[in-house]
């Protein structure tokens, strides 16, 4: 192999959730649910918005040709795959300062955000968030987490 003295350095490319931002603690349920309790809101807005087009642009009686749970499964679908799949965050989790991460601790692949959007379907999912450990069953069964740079009380300067 020649070298080239003239040759840029090569560096692995770091992921900036994981190699170079503040280290990442679990969020609490309570930011859990202030995040469900934002994006409820979040994505009734969406919905109002979506039927003001649809309607401005098809008609007055278009939202009433779409069934209610197609409309429902995709204004819910892209809320949470346009915030998570830019951002890595919903409005509700800007708020309180919790992003989405795998499993591992990188940042999610859009088939990730997927699967764990399609999750959120699922009968009584958001009840999970009561369950002993406190991990959503969108979480688990897509390998995420929710995420927060903010140490909980219970860890000392000693153990960052």
């Amino acid at each position: 192999m020649n070298h080239n003295p003239y040759q840029p350095p090569v560096a692995e490319a770091a992921d900036p959730l994981v190699d170079r931002g503040p280290r990442l603690y679990p969020a609490s349920t309570g930011q859990r649910l202030i995040n469900v309790a934002i994006d409820y809101v979040g994505v009734m807005v969406l919905s109002a918005i979506v039927g003001v087009v649809m309607m401005l642009a098809f008609g007055e009686n278009a939202i009433d040709e779409v069934p209610d749970f197609v409309f429902g499964f995709g204004v819910i679908g892209s809320y949470y795959m346009l915030f998570e799949g830019l951002m890595g965050r919903t409005p509700g989790k800007l708020v309180t300062r919790t992003r989405v991460v795998s499993a591992d601790g990188k940042r999610l692949s859009l088939g990730r955000i997927f699967v764990r959007t399609v999750c959120r379907f699922v009968p009584f999912e958001g009840f999970s968030v009561f369950s002993s450990d406190g991990e959503m069953w969108h979480d688990s069964w897509s390998r995420t987490a929710v995420m927060t740079t903010r140490a909980p009380k219970y860890i000392t300067e000693a153990d960052r």
